[in-house]
Order: structure tokens, then C-alpha cells, then sequence
């Protein structure tokens, strides 16, 4: 019998689980009570690691940093490193269960993943992959100038990876009557994992997101016989996987379209009121002229020039000018 339950304590034991020395030197990091022998078997738990485990630590702490609660789905941590979803799930398992992290599972709204902390001994990771110069190269893997590793960037184009950055958040921002009828993340990635792998073109679909959110906004779509479309999520939806696009409305400007209009609205304001003030300032001096002054003004002005047009270039030139544009009189 007690050989019996060796055997069921054997069995049901967890392998991959921290050693007491490695989980009170995790504690200690995480209480900010670290010693010399601490950091010692730190160094050992963090050159073990996986290379997909430093991949991932360190997308998390670059993103989100330590201390800051935040949502995240695992499908967004495999977009955005290129860990498989099954794998970011054990990772994530592995970390909470070392005290890396903590997790838990909600839903808020339309959202259902994670809510994730990742607690102070991350910083120890992270000071000791930047300053460690014996670190072993799994153990760097995971640090580069951006998010998305080499593997990845082999995986989906520039292009996916932009759409696939997009979140439920930026679209309810952005695009809130688009947001309204249902569109999200998730028919993004949807589109994306259609026409992205043979690489179908995607360099519109971001604008279309503009298109269709102005459409919903000015009376909705309509079908090629002029009609309403009954179904405009499906419709959006259906265009974008189909084409990679949806056409430019009737009336519709793009932010630097309508940054365009307004600077050259205020150029017209702006010449329009400098002509104004000029032709006052002019007038002011015509009226302020004696008939001498006049006189010995005109006296210089050749045969067949009309004397207001002479007048008035006398004034740029002679007063307006020199003066800064002012209307004072020498």
C-alpha cells in the first residue's frame, strides 16, 4: 500500500514545477527582497527558459510593462509573436503557476480573454536580459526593436501585421458607427487569414474601414439596384474577404483630404483679409495726402498711366513697403 500511493503522489506530481531554492528566489524578486544567493538562482531560472518563453515574457513586458493590469486574448499574442495559440496557453499556464503572472478569465463586453499582471520579478528578467553578458542567445531571443519576431514577420506580411494590430478599442474609437452594427477584431483576422496567405492584396482595407464606417453614417449601403442593404455587417464583411476593399463613397474625404480643405479655407480667409487691410491702409493715405503731395507724386508718373493705378503702386512701393506694411507716413 504505501508503495501504492508513492506511486499516485508520483503520478499526479507536476515535472516542470520550480524548485524550492528557484520558487523562493521568484518569491523574494517579487517582494523585492532579493540577496546575492537569490540572484544567483534567478539567473538560473531565466537561462532556462524556452526561447518561445523569452519570446513571449518579453512581448508582455515591452507592451504592457510591470504592475499595469491589461486584457489580451492568446490569438493576439500569436499574431504579434508567431507562438502557436496551444503553446501561448501552456506558456502562460507555466509563468502564472511560477508566479511570473497572474491570470484569470473574463469578459467584458464584446471582449473574452485574459486579464493579466505580471509581477516584479519580470523586471528582474528584463534588467537581467539587457545588462547579463553571459546570457545564453535563447535567452535574448525574445528582445528586438519590435514586437514581432523574425519568424513572424515570415509568416504574415507588413501589411497583415498592421490589420492585425487593430483592436476592438480602436475600432469603437475610430470607426463607432462601423463598431455599431458588430464589425471588430475578429472579422479582421478573419479577412486576413483569408487573403493573406496567398497573398491576396490587403493595402485597402484599413480605408475601407473609413468608407464604410461614413456610409453607415449617411444613410447606410446600397445594392446595385439602389436598394438599402439589409445586412451591412455581412455585406462589409463578404467585400473585404472577397476584394480586399470596399469602393470610395460619393462625398467621402480622407483625414488628409480634409486637413487639405481647411488649410486652403484659411489661405483664402488669410488673403482675403490681408487684400482688406491693404486696400484700407491704401485708402487711409489717399485721404490722408495733401494736393502738393499729390501733386508732386503724379508729377514723376510717365504719359498714359492712370493716376490711381501710379497712386497705388507709389503706396506699395514707396509706403506700405518700406514700412513693414504699416501705414505710417515719412
Amino acid at each position: 500500500m504505501p508503495q501504492g500511493k508513492l506511486k499516485i503522489v508520483a503520478a499526479n506530481a507536476r515535472t516542470d514545477a520550480p524548485s524550492n531554492v528557484n520558487a523562493s528566489a521568484i518569491a523574494a524578486a517579487n517582494r523585492g527582497a532579493i540577496d546575492g544567493a537569490n540572484k544567483a538562482s534567478l539567473k538560473s531560472v531565466f537561462t532556462s527558459l524556452t526561447k518561445n518563453m523569452n519570446v513571449i515574457l518579453s512581448f508582455l513586458i515591452k507592451e504592457y510593462g510591470v504592475g499595469s493590469c491589461f486584457k489580451i486574448r492568446c490569438i493576439d499574442i500569436h499574431y504579434a509573436t508567431g507562438v502557436s495559440v496551444d503553446t501561448v496557453q501552456r506558456i502562460l499556464t507555466k509563468f502564472a503557476y511560477e508566479s511570473f503572472l497572474t491570470k484569470r478569465k473574463i469578459r467584458d463586453g464584446r471582449f473574452q480573454g485574459l486579464e493579466v499582471n505580471l509581477k516584479p520579478v519580470c523586471n528582474h528578467y528584463q534588467n537581467f536580459i539587457l545588462n547579463e553578458a553571459s546570457v545564453a542567445p535563447a535567452a535574448v531571443t525574445g528582445f528586438q526593436p519590435s514586437i514581432v519576431s523574425s519568424i513572424n514577420n515570415s509568416t504574415y506580411s507588413e501589411e497583415a501585421l498592421k490589420i492585425l494590430a487593430v483592436t476592438d478599442e480602436e475600432i469603437n474609437s475610430k470607426y463607432p458607427a462601423l463598431a455599431g452594427i458588430g464589425f471588430g477584431a475578429d472579422q479582421l483576422q478573419q479577412i486576413v487569414k483569408k487573403r493573406d496567405k496567398p497573398r491576396k492584396s490587403l493595402h485597402m482595407v484599413l480605408t475601407s474601414l473609413e468608407f464604410a464606417n461614413y456610409e453607415i453614417e449617411n444613410g447606410g449601403f446600397k445594392d446595385h439596384k439602389g436598394k438599402p442593404v439589409e445586412k451591412p455587417l455581412g455585406y462589409i464583411f463578404q467585400a473585404l474577404l472577397r476584394f480586399g476593399r470596399l469602393d470610395k463613397p460619393e462625398g467621402f474625404k480622407t483625414a488628409e483630404e480634409q486637413a487639405a480643405d481647411a488649410a486652403e479655407e484659411r489661405l483664402r480667409v488669410l488673403k482675403e483679409a490681408k487684400k482688406r487691410e491693404m486696400d484700407a491702409q491704401y485708402e487711409i493715405w489717399l485721404l490722408e495726402l495733401s494736393a502738393e503731395e499729390r501733386e508732386e507724386i503724379l508729377s514723376t508718373k510717365k504719359i498714359g498711366i492712370p493716376d490711381d493705378v501710379f497712386l497705388k503702386n507709389y503706396w506699395r512701393k514707396h509706403i506700405y513697403e518700406q514700412k513693414g506694411g504699416s501705414n505710417a507716413r515719412a
